[in-house]
């Protein structure tokens, strides 16, 4: 079996950039198959995203046209056919980071119809541009989303929700193949933390791009209204499109001095906030784009750290009893920060708790894991195709 990853990224190494080249470098390490990184760069790459592409012999590939936005994706379709072509399609599957449906997309899987064609979704992709108001995106995506799914073999979603929404967005539900594989991690690629003493003190950990479905600002307003014995502070580590709201939502609710705003951090410097912070926050705000059960990026790694966790929907990896996680409402009333306390109190029990977080991580959350999932269920499409 033959696979060619193909993504479309930015031109640094952000978040997504990590998930693919963690999650091709694991898929690479299976000894059934030929596999194949195909990326296409918004514009001219950052010598570090290019530097980690080459080293799996990987294709970084950019337009330089500046005419529009629109003939630059279409040229980037067209530079991914270009190498695509070169394999026949014979027992050869294009496996897809899905983006937006739009008539050059539809275009360029009309032309790998003879592959097998797989797509990856981490979002229902209209309900999040309703509730975002991107309502161009919604258009292209109501316009060409079905005629573009019936080019599509088979759908990998990381939750059943978003499954479940391909499956109906094909127009085709029982004639679809799809599969659950929520995302992983390189474990490897991040240190077991080293917790601090409970005290009267509680410092609580964000790490990531400040977007409104994080919601950051439900436990703000839950620092504010909370009356207990623990002094609380939150760290938030990175910046985005909602951090100047969430400056002006902390000196409106005089909080300057509990919520600290410290930027991008990363190496030894972010290692220290997980060391000196109790638990992490992951999204708090899923709903607020439609969503009833995630599978982000940021709780993986903060399980492979070893860092106790709160969320706002259910994970498709952790179960409800998993003893290192809580889960607040699912809505946008202000986190009830005497739950978060009884939390802490209860997983600093449990004094071997990073050690377990780790190994759960290793057993259930690694990309080898997860990758092994991926091929079998990739073999079980050719078989039946």
């Amino acid at each position: 079996m033959k696979i060619i990853y193909v993504s479309l990224l930015g031109s640094k190494i952000d978040g997504v950039a990590k998930k693919i080249i963690s999650e091709f470098s694991a898929l690479r390490e299976s000894n059934e198959i030929e596999s194949k990184l195909v990326t296409l760069a918004s514009r001219r790459p950052e010598k570090s995203l290019e530097k980690e592409i080459m080293s799996f012999d990987g294709k970084l590939l950019w337009s330089d046209n500046k005419r529009s936005r629109l003939c630059l994706r279409k040229q980037k379709f067209e530079l991914a056919f270009g190498e695509i072509n070169k394999m026949y399609p014979n027992n050869t599957i294009i496996y897809i980071r899905y983006p937006i449906a739009d008539k050059y997309f539809f275009e360029f899987l009309k032309r790998i119809e003879s592959y097998t064609i797989i797509t990856e979704h981490q979002e229902k992709e209209n309900s999040k541009h309703i509730l975002l108001n991107v309502p161009l995106r919604y258009i292209s995506e109501y316009i060409y989303g079905k005629r573009v799914r019936k080019k599509i073999d088979a759908f990998v979603g990381v939750t059943r929700e978003i499954l479940e929404y391909e499956f109906k967005r094909s127009g085709n539900a029982s004639q679809k193949k799809g599969i659950v594989i929520g995302n992983g991690i390189d474990v490897s690629s991040v240190p077991l933390r080293k917790p601090p003493d409970l005290n009267d003190n509680i410092e609580l950990l964000f790490v990531g791009s400040i977007y409104r479905t994080h919601a950051i600002d439900r436990l703000i307003k839950g620092f504010k209204n909370y009356k207990g014995r623990y002094s609380y502070k939150l760290h938030i580590i990175g910046k985005g499109p909602e951090t100047k709201k969430l400056k002006r939502l902390v000196n409106s609710l005089q909080l300057r001095n509990r919520v600290l705003f410290h930027g991008f951090k990363t190496g030894e410097e972010l290692d220290e906030f997980f060391d000196k912070c109790h638990i992490a926050i992951g999204s708090l705000g899923l709903h607020r784009i439609g969503l009833s059960e995630g599978s982000t990026l940021k709780v993986r790694e903060y399980c492979a750290r070893g860092v106790p966790f709160i969320y706002g929907v259910p994970d498709v990896d952790f179960s409800e009893d998993f003893p290192y996680v809580l889960r607040v409402t699912s809505n946008e009333e202000p986190v009830d920060i005497r739950r978060v306390t009884y939390f802490v109190e209860r997983v600093f029990s449990i004094k071997d708790h990073p050690r377990l977080m780790r190994e759960y991580a290793l057993n259930k959350l690694d990309w080898s894991i997860k990758m092994k999932q991926l091929v079998k269920f990739m073999n079980e499409i050719l078989e039946e195709k």
